[in-house]
């Protein structure tokens, strides 16, 4: 069976998770992205070998922060939850 091509609208879920410390205040922190988005996307294959598939979507994120320096303590919920535009494209081999 060839590769698909042509127009998609597609779920998807993304998890993150970063960490990063202050050095000023000799403090670390987590923080953990849970994302829910809908895509819709363009999959073009050229040769068919190569793959091209770009996408757009939007997604709402649910963002927490979890102070390190503090075993256990979590800051709560960040203040930037909500909606964000999602971009991306992808090349490789079809298949």
């Amino acid at each position: 069976m060839p590769a698909l091509r042509g127009i998609y609208l597609a779920p998807n879920y993304r998890y993150q998770k970063l960490e990063t410390e202050n050095l000023e205040k000799n403090s670390e922190a987590t923080v953990i992205t849970n994302s829910i988005a809908i895509n819709l996307g363009y999959q073009l294959v050229l040769k068919d070998r190569f793959l091209v598939d770009a996408w757009v979507g939007l997604a709402y994120n649910f963002r927490n922060v979890v102070d390190e320096t503090v075993p256990g303590a979590q800051i709560g919920p960040n203040s930037e939850n909500g909606f964000g535009a999602r971009v991306g494209v992808a090349v490789g081999l079809a298949f």
